[in-house]
Formats: structure tokens, C-alpha cells, sequence
């Protein structure tokens, strides 16, 4: 014999559902600003992450001898800016200090030799203060390294006006790179100048002719750059 239960079954009225389904658009609408920001800013630092990432990479092949000489050239009118890291054989680099033009840390100088070492195509929402302005791309420039930076060179054009040093009594320094994001309203590492409304933060990689790899973050609270 079959027995049959009663059950206590309740549904959701209309309403109730129509009011549930406005609180999760109000709250969604409220939050979405904030993650969306949360998560621009950790582009770019992911970005910054990455860059130095492949200037170590670089310095280190380097030093270890697996390269005589590497160049990194941020390729010109591409849009997202592409980092590519190129190396030369130890042969290959005496057999080119012993002709002429001097070398000039360009493509050019070890042409059909270039090893390619490592490319990074940068987000498109990130772009690198001065070297590349939004939506322009690269802009030819290059950085080269050798073991005890014997022929470093440094040919980014931005100028003399990071202090490498708390307090702005370090030694100013050319060898930088800022990462900005597209959204940012202000991003002028010459003039310090950065997002103090939308708090977008920029990042800056330095380096030296070493190899030595720095990163800093830009800090509203302090209105200067400190590592992290």
C-alpha cells in the first residue's frame, strides 16, 4: 500500500525573487567600480613583474656566460609595446669590436646572429611612460648589457630624473622604465606626476649596467618612489 506524505513544500513569490534579484544588482553595481580598478592596478604591477622579470632573465644569461652580449628592444610602432631580449655569442662579439662602425646597441650590429632569448607582449590596458605613449606603441628603443657592463648602453630617451635613492639624495639615473596604465589620468615620471584621483599606480623598473634589477611602486602617501 502506498502511503502518501504531506509535504511542507514553500516556493519564492515573484516578489520575493524580483527583490532578491535587485539587491544583487544594487551590491553588483556598487562592487564592480572597485574590482574593476582592484584589477588594473595588478596589471600593471603584473606587468612590471613580468619586465624585470626578463631583464634578470637577460643580465643573468649574461653573467653566466651563456651570452656575450644581449640587447632588449622595445620594437618600434607596435601597439601593445613587444620586449624582446636578443644574445650574441662571446665569437661573434669580438669578431664585431674588431670592425667598424662601433657598435651602437642596435639590431643592426649582429645582423642574421641574434639569438632570440625571451619576448613579452605587454597588456594592452599598460603602456611605458614617454618610452611608449598610449595607444603609439614602441619607440625603437633598445638597452644593451654585457658581463661587467662593458658595453652597456641605455638608449630609452627618458631623461635624467629618477633619484636612485630615498629622499631624492641618491644618484639620478636614466636606466628606468615606468609602467602606467591607459586608464591613468596623469603618469609623468619626469615631473613625478601620477593618478592622485583614481590612485592609479604606476611602477618603475630600474637597472643597472650590472644587471642589477629594482622595483619600485609609486606612493601617493609619501609622493615618491619605494621599493617593493
Amino acid at each position: 500500500m502506498l502511503v502518501q506524505q504531506n509535504q511542507n513544500i514553500k516556493g519564492f513569490t515573484l516578489l520575493e525573487l524580483m527583490v532578491v534579484l535587485a539587491i544583487v544588482g544594487i551590491v553588483s553595481a556598487v562592487g564592480y567600480p572597485s574590482f574593476d580598478t582592484w584589477v588594473s592596478k595588478n596589471r600593471v604591477k603584473s606587468e612590471a613583474d613580468k619586465i624585470a622579470g626578463l631583464f634578470s632573465s637577460a643580465t643573468t644569461q649574461v653573467e653566466r656566460g651563456m651570452y656575450a652580449y644581449v640587447l632588449i628592444e622595445f620594437e618600434s610602432g607596435k601597439f601593445p609595446t613587444v620586449i624582446t631580449a636578443r644574445g650574441v655569442s662571446q665569437s661573434d662579439l669580438v669578431k664585431r669590436l674588431r670592425q667598424d662602425p662601433p657598435i651602437k646597441c642596435d639590431t643592426s650590429d649582429f645582423a642574421g646572429l641574434w639569438t632570440e632569448i625571451n619576448t613579452h607582449t605587454m597588456h594592452e590596458d599598460t603602456y611605458i611612460d614617454t618610452l611608449a605613449k598610449k595607444g603609439v606603441g614602441g619607440g625603437g628603443a633598445t638597452i644593451c648589457f654585457s658581463k661587467g657592463g662593458t658595453y652597456f648602453k641605455s638608449n630609452t630617451g627618458l631623461g635624467n630624473k629618477f633619484f636612485d635613492g630615498e629622499n631624492k639624495v641618491g644618484k639620478e639615473t636614466s636606466n628606468f622604465i615606468t609602467i602606467c596604465h591607459n586608464n591613468s589620468s596623469h603618469c609623468d615620471t619626469l615631473n613625478g606626476a601620477f593618478d592622485d584621483e583614481k590612485k592609479y599606480t604606476a611602477y618603475l623598473v630600474r637597472y643597472s649596467r650590472f644587471g642589477l634589477i629594482t622595483k619600485y611602486i609609486w606612493s601617493f602617501k609619501k609622493n615618491d618612489w619605494i621599493n617593493y
